[in-house]
């Protein structure tokens, strides 16, 4: 009979759990579900795994559930398992020590907590889009014993569908204290939002206002990020604002960090020919996750070949590393001599030559920049004055 250390790491069930842009669901939404799998190694029972997402972001935290189908319940089942989380390249972050339990007949659920490792906490951030666009989870049972050496790789994916919006308003002959307002045609909430400035020029200490409102519907989110242009084109931030459908219906008024004194007194820098240049970055989402399995994998494992397997896979890992190293020395050669580079990135004090291919592979906010129709992918450059020119460098260098 094979045990658990003769099987290694082959003889399991292993589910891939990839879950996007989880930063944009619902309140409502806290604990997420895959669809039921099976195994016959797991005797044919059903399995399903649960997430908690109510502490993620106050105390980098999630809670996860490893719940068994009631229907046809069969005798007690001995398992290890293993809960880890993955980096993008789907390296492990941290292995912690494989936990026990049974699953009796009035047993059929199991709960713990998980710290997220350093590397990918996303705690509350006043940032537009967390550093982390995909969770990814790998979980693994072994069975006590079970003689089938039998490998299982069950694929799932829980996408929150977002929708993302670029809008500019511009309140031409400021002075006259005009209201300006855009409308946009939301396709994932089949709605228009609705954004307007008024500002009141009589009352010059007061902040300048932008309302936001929407035209009808439900269970619908709004994030948006606020930027102010000067005359030189770059961008000071004014904040982020989430809303709620319910919030929405009723209008909401979001307070710009500048009174109307303020620009009168800066206008050669805020209000290039009597105009005030506002952008808005958008997503709008419904925060409702969506689940499926992708795909089942299956291999019979040899205990002959398990040794002769393992070694060819360290040296195919270090093969694959030395080349992906080489590949990355060339692209950062390519940076540093600022060859082939076909856009530009505007920080603080300090212009980048920049490479549109790696960002759009790096980041999902310039991807959709510069593959849809923004001012950025025009005029061949992006402002971050947010950003300082170290950071910047840093990011474009690694």
């Amino acid at each position: 009979m094979a045990n658990k250390d003769e099987r290694g790491d082959n003889a399991c069930v292993t589910v891939y759990w990839n879950l996007e842009n989880l930063r944009y669901s619902s309140s409502n939404t806290e604990e997420i579900e895959t669809p039921y799998f099976t195994a016959e190694s797991l005797q044919n029972s059903e399995w399903c795994l649960m997430l908690c997402t109510k502490d993620l972001y106050t105390h980098n935290t999630i809670g996860f559930s490893l719940m068994r189908s009631t229907e046809n319940v069969v005798p007690d089942i001995n398992i290890d398992f293993e809960f880890v989380f993955l980096s993008e390249d789907g390296s492990v972050f941290k292995i912690d020590k494989r936990e026990g339990i049974t699953f009796s007949q009035t047993l059929c659920d199991f709960y713990s907590t998980f710290a997220l490792p350093k590397e990918i906490e996303i705690a509350a951030t006043d940032e537009f889009l967390a550093p982390l666009d995909v969770l990814r989870i790998r979980f693994r049972i072994w069975m006590h014993d079970e003689t089938t050496l039998k490998s299982i790789q069950i694929f799932a994916r829980t996408v929150i569908e977002v929708e993302y919006a670029s809008l500019i308003l511009e309140v031409k002959n400021f002075s006259d204290c005009p209201n300006t307002a855009i409308e946009h045609k939301s396709f994932i909430a089949n709605t228009s939002i609705f954004f307007i400035l008024s500002p009141d020029t009589n009352e010059k200490d007061e902040n300048v206002d932008m309302g936001i409102s929407l035209g009808e519907g439900d269970g619908l989110f709004l994030f948006c990020m606020s930027y102010l242009f000067d005359k030189y084109g770059n961008t000071l931030n004014c904040g982020m604002m989430k809303y709620s459908s319910a919030e929405l219906l009723d209008g909401v008024s979001y307070e710009l960090p500048l009174t109307v004194r303020n620009l009168f007194e800066n206008k050669d820098f805020y209000l290039k020919n009597d105009v005030l240049s506002l952008k808005c970055e958008c997503i709008i989402t419904k925060g409702t996750p969506f689940t499926t399995i992708e795909r089942y994998e299956s291999r019979d494992v040899s205990p002959t070949l398990l040794k002769a397997s393992s070694s060819q896979s360290v040296l195919a890992s270090e093969s694959t590393e030395k080349k992906a190293n080489g590949l990355r020395e060339d692209i950062v050669s390519l940076y540093r001599e600022g060859i082939l580079c076909d856009t530009e990135l505007r920080a603080e004090n300090k212009t980048f030559p920049a490479h549109i291919l790696v960002l759009s592979a790096r980041s999902p906010v310039f991807r959709v920049m510069f593959t849809e129709d923004f001012k950025e992918k025009a005029k061949g450059c992006v402002d971050i004055a947010d950003l300082d020119s170290d950071t910047v460098h840093k990011m474009l260098r690694e």
